[in-house]
């Protein structure tokens, strides 16, 4: 291979492993995003704000648990979601990678068939006489028709 393709094939690599990383990424941040809003409206009992929430406060940590728990569950399913364009990028990179190898390797194919071809054919026409342009016969042109004059 060449060294623009291999640096190619490097390349759309990289990118298919940034595209993973920041997929990866995007779940981890919807998860800690949904843990941290879970866990603020889980705690509501615990604070002063509690006369908005009729829940006791003894269950105030149950609730920050539940909060949590929530939370990182809807988190996550925001995050996947969102991190699965990452993902589909990642592997349009890949097939993208694997179409290119596909297609330098078909070409490859063809021009060596292209080159037996030519192989075959130029010591049988060489053997052979050229063969003499086809024969037009002579074409004479008749004189233009004039129209009768008359007097």
């Amino acid at each position: 291979m060449d060294a623009t393709r291999v640096a190619a094939q490097r390349a759309v690599q990289e990118l298919a492993a940034h595209y993973r990383t920041k997929a990866r990424d995007v779940v981890r941040l919807g998860v800690s995003a949904g843990a941290a809003v879970g866990l603020v409206v889980g705690s509501v009992p615990l604070t002063p704000l509690q006369f908005a929430w009729p829940i006791p406060s003894r269950f105030g940590v149950a609730t920050a648990l539940a909060g949590l728990g929530l939370g990182i569950l809807i988190g996550y399913v925001i995050g996947d979601g969102r991190a699965q364009l990452y993902r589909r990028m990642a592997e349009q990179a890949r097939l993208q990678l694997r179409l290119e190898e596909r297609l330098a390797a078909n070409d490859a194919r063809i021009a060596g068939l292209v080159a037996e071809l030519q192989a075959v054919r130029e010591p049988s026409s060489a053997a052979q006489a050229p063969e003499p342009a086809a024969r037009v016969p002579h074409l004479t042109v008749a004189p233009p028709l004039t129209p009768p004059v008359s007097t």
